[in-house]
Order: C-alpha cells, then sequence, then structure tokens
C-alpha cells in the first residue's frame, strides 16, 4: 500500500444529507473511483451529532477497504501488473514523443532500444516489473559479464533497467513500484579510466588533405568545432550566421 495514500473521507451535505466522499480501487484498473455514501440527514429524525457523524463517516471507509492492502493487492496489483517487456515498449515511446523534458535525441533512444532486443528483453522480458529488484539486477549484471561487455556498456544496460521500472507511475504521477537499487550487491563495476581515442593534429591534416569533396568540409568541420556527427549532419545553411554555428537538431 506504499502506492497508496490513507484517506479518511470527506464529509459534505448533499441533497439533505450528510454524505462521506472517498476514493476506492476498482477491479481492472488503476485509477480510483469516487464514493458517495450517506451518513444521515441533516436535520429531523436520524440526525447524528458531529463526533456520530465523524465515528459513521470512518466505520464507512474502513468497511469498503477503502484503505485495505488485501483489497488493493487483490483489485488494482494482480490485474494491473505489467511485464518488464510491456513497460519498456511503453517507456520507449514515451520518450521519444513527450513534451516535457525533451524528447531524447533518436540516436539515443536507438542505442536503448538496442539494449533491449538483444540483452534485456530475452533474458527478463516476461518477468513482471514489481519482481525485477536487487537479485534480477545481479543476475543481468553477470550474464552481461560473461559476455565480455565494458564496465561503461554493462552500467548504460543497466540504467535502462531502472528507468523502465521507475516509469511505470499512477495518475498522481507517483511511482508504482518505487525501489531502492544495491549497486554493491548486483556488483554492477564502476567506471575508471576510459580508452578515449583522439586524433593527434598532425592525424586530422593527412585525413583533410587525402578527402575530397564534401568528406574535406565534414572533416574538417568536425575536428575545428567538436560537433557530435549527429549534429554536424543535422547542419542546414540557416544554422551559419556570420563566424557563428548554432546546433539546434541531431540526426
Amino acid at each position: 500500500m506504499s502506492r497508496r495514500s490513507g484517506q479518511a473521507g470527506t464529509i459534505v451535505k448533499q441533497a439533505g444529507w450528510y454524505r462521506v466522499r472517498f476514493r476506492l480501487d476498482v477491479q481492472g484498473q488503476y485509477a480510483r473511483t469516487l464514493k458517495n455514501v450517506k451518513i444521515c440527514p441533516v436535520c429531523g429524525p436520524g440526525l447524528l451529532t458531529k463526533p456520530e457523524r465523524e465515528r459513521r463517516k470512518v466505520e464507512i471507509v474502513n468497511s469498503y477497504g477503502a484503505n485495505s492492502v488485501e483489497r488493493f493487492n487483490k483489485v488494482v496489483v494482480g490485474t494491473t501488473e505489467r511485464t518488464f517487456k510491456e513497460q519498456a515498449k511503453w517507456w520507449l515511446s514515451h520518450i521519444q514523443t513527450r513534451t516535457f523534458p525533451k524528447p531524447v535525441k533518436p540516436a539515443t533512444a536507438r542505442g536503448w532500444q538496442s539494449y533491449l532486443v538483444k540483452w534485456l528483453n530475452p533474458f527478463v522480458g516476461d518477468v513482471s516489473l514489481l519482481d525485477v529488484k536487487n537479485g534480477v539486477l545481479k543476475s543481468i549484471v553477470e550474464k552481461l559479464g560473461t559476455a565480455g561487455l565494458s564496465p561503461k556498456s554493462v552500467r548504460n544496460i543497466i540504467q535502462v533497467v531502472t528507468m523502465v521500472k521507475s516509469s511505470a507511475v499512477d495518475e498522481d504521477g507517483n511511482e508504482i513500484y518505487p525501489y531502492k537499487w544495491n549497486f554493491e550487491f548486483a556488483q554492477v563495476p564502476t567506471v575508471e579510466i576510459q580508452r578515449t581515442p583522439m586524433f593527434t593534429g598532425e592525424e586530422i591534416t593527412k585525413l583533410v588533405a587525402k578527402a575530397d569533396g564534401p568528406r574535406k568540409i565534414a572533416f574538417t568541420l568536425l575536428a575545428a568545432s567538436g560537433l557530435r556527427a549527429g549534429e554536424a549532419f543535422g547542419l542546414e545553411v540557416r544554422h551559419f550566421v556570420g563566424n557563428t554555428l548554432s546546433v539546434e537538431q541531431s540526426v
């Protein structure tokens, strides 16, 4: 029930009655429905005092199981639980179509998709999202390590696992399966000194000298500006203004 906040109900006057309003979990859906139950008439026979109305309110809310862990597990968790693969599919689409924050770059989305297709879905795709925990994470790390992936690649793939799980939220934007990851227990490797190969100035000069046509221009621009390839390929004439280059898109 950490996914639901407890509720006491609200007493209102409506059509000659004191009523209690509260939300109740419904079979087959995560969003709760609003209930409106009579407590007593606002006057005449049957009228209750304020303390009595408060006690009756609590009795009604509890009688419906509005704060019941058992009811939540029965009608909500059991019917809305998704597999990792199902949530990953939704997440991958969402991060590319959302308006805020900005959608991820196509190249980034393709990279994450490749992690899902090659490594994660075949291994844990059919596992319930609820059950994707540190033990599962440890198994993934072991599989990736056996395959010979570098620590950086392993961490990139593990990041996708955590993002997919946290992307499952309720109608108020709260995580359905909040979880504290333990990378030490899962033996997620740390990234130390990475190999970052670079061209020397002399090598760049030779490359540009041997290139022809558009390649000469592209090699010169990439070396001089430090642009990523995708940013360079997304340039248009309008992005060049005097001595200024405006990077506005990537392909």
